[in-house]
Parts: structure tokens; sequence; C-alpha cells
């Protein structure tokens, strides 16, 4: 087929968003443009919407969205909220409307109250010059505390000590560093973050 469209949607909120696939294919994360009869905005964590081109958490709300079932337990279904749908997706919105996404609301790491997307650790590492690859997930402490670790495909030697400090300098709190040589992905070439928790923090 030489005409390729990409559909954002969901079984709660159906489609919401779509794109011909040459708009978006330079685009990470890029989806679609929001259709009529939706709404979708990005708000932080009091529900706050956000200004466009900010990071936050992906709300929608469409004219053929499902209802919690049965009526009035709206409490049993925590991804709806005040007649919006939250599924789960974290994201920004180009200035000229494109819903690009940045990753799930699940995997942000909350390391002692301070709330880091792995997307953004990840980011930070990408500059490092001896970093070739790097996955971060968040893992939690026998406290209940999550911390922030890192898998790294390193150029050259590299030692914990020296990603640790490098990364506090950058106000990143890296607790452990594991040396790899490759990084599980994805059929879609993202990092596979449920097979980094269990390959490094499973006994």
């Amino acid at each position: 087929c030489s005409s390729i469209v990409s559909q954002y949607g969901s079984t709660e909120a159906g489609s919401t968003a779509f794109a011909m696939a040459e708009q978006i294919e330079d685009v990470e994360g890029g989806t679609g443009y929001v259709v009529p009869g939706a709404q979708v905005e990005i708000v932080d964590d009091n529900d706050t919407k956000l200004p466009p081109d900010t990071d936050g958490i992906v709300r929608l709300r469409t004219d053929w969205q499902a209802r919690p079932f049965p009526p009035g337990s709206a409490s049993a279904h925590s991804e709806f909220h005040d007649g919006w749908f939250y599924p789960g997706d974290r994201g920004r919105i180009a200035p000229d409307g494109l819903l690009i996404l940045t990753g799930r609301t699940s995997e942000v790491i909350n390391a002692g109250g301070l709330k880091l997307a792995p997307e953004v650790v990840e980011e930070i590492l990408s500059g490092h010059p001896t970093i070739a690859d790097v996955g971060a997930f968040g893992a939690p402490t026998p406290s209940g505390i999550e911390e922030i670790c890192i898998a790294i495909v390193p150029r050259a030697s590299l030692s914990e000590q020296h990603i640790i400090e490098w990364c506090a300098e950058r106000n990143v709190p890296i607790s452990r560093v594991f040396m790899v040589e490759t990084l599980p992905k994805t059929p879609s070439g993202k990092i596979h973050r449920s097979e980094l928790k269990r390959r490094f923090t499973q006994s």
C-alpha cells in the first residue's frame, strides 16, 4: 500500500489521532493530529493543563468514549476521572498540534520524591562521550523507595563511580550502574524496561 496511516487510540476512548506515515516518520514518538470530536490535553500530576510542547501526562475525552460500568462505579476504574480518560501515556503536543508520545506514566521513577521519566535520564546520559547506548529504570529498595538504575553499553572502559558522580553533577541521583554489551529492545526499537528490571533486580 502506498498510503499508510498512523492511528492513536484505545478500547476505552476509540480512535483519537491520525497522521499519514510520511508526516511523522522523522518525529520520534509522533502519533497523529487530534480528530474532530476528540480532546487531548497534557497535564501535570495535579491535572493542571500544560502549555504546548511541554512533557506531561496525556488525558483525552471523546464523543464516543466508553463509560465506567456499572454506572456510578468510576472509582473502580482509575483510568477515568472527571469525564477524562487517562491512557497511561506521557507526551506533549507540538505547536502544530501533533501529539507526540514520550513514555508511560507507570515507568516514571519516583526516587524519594524526585520524579524522573527514564527517557529524561537517558537523554542526559546520551551526552556522555563514552556511552554508546543507555537504558534507565526504577527499582525498589528494601525500604520501598525507588532508586534510579541504568544499564550502559560503553564505548570504552567506564567505572560505576565515575558515572554516578558525572550524573550527580547534573542533578540525577543514580544508585546502580550495570555494564552490558546490548540493551533489550522491543520490536519497534524501544528499550524493553520490564526486561531490564527482570534481568537486574531479581535474584
